[in-house]
């Protein structure tokens, strides 16, 4: 699945029922460790996710499919907590594994796991509620 803009996929003709458009995101950089008011906490990527998924005008009980992408287990179960998402969610917390099952940002991780929402995302029914456009970016 490449990435590209509009204007690239019309020229290489790429069907529009197929284009996935990004609704949400955020980037925020944590304090430095030593700057951190608690340690064991990492507030800017609960913020960040927070504010992704209120950008994309959706809750996490409307997502799909989860993927916290992080190379240790605590920096997950801190935004799990900041969302009150319950670690043992039926949806899972990852697509492919994590960095442990996986490979590492070098090998491209995060657009594999967009590849799979995607791909796991056609599978499903169509939404009842036809008026949510999908393809709109």
């Amino acid at each position: 699945m490449p990435l590209m803009s509009v204007a690239t996929a019309q020229i290489l003709g790429i069907p529009q029922e197929k284009w996935v458009f990004l609704h949400g995101h955020a980037d925020l950089r944590e304090r430095d460790l030593m700057d951190r008011e608690d340690l064991s906490r990492s507030p800017s990527s609960v913020t960040a996710a927070r504010h992704a998924l209120e950008v994309a005008d959706v809750s996490v009980d409307d997502l799909a499919t989860i993927d916290l992408y992080s190379c240790f287990p605590i920096p997950v179960f801190n935004i799990c907590g900041g969302l009150g998402l319950d670690p043992a969610d039926p949806r899972g917390l990852t697509l492919t594994g994590g960095l442990p099952f996986f490979g590492s940002a070098g090998n491209n991780y995060s657009m594999h796991a967009i590849a799979e929402t995607v791909h796991r995302s056609r599978a499903l029914p169509a939404p009842s509620d036809s008026s949510t456009p999908t393809t709109e970016p």
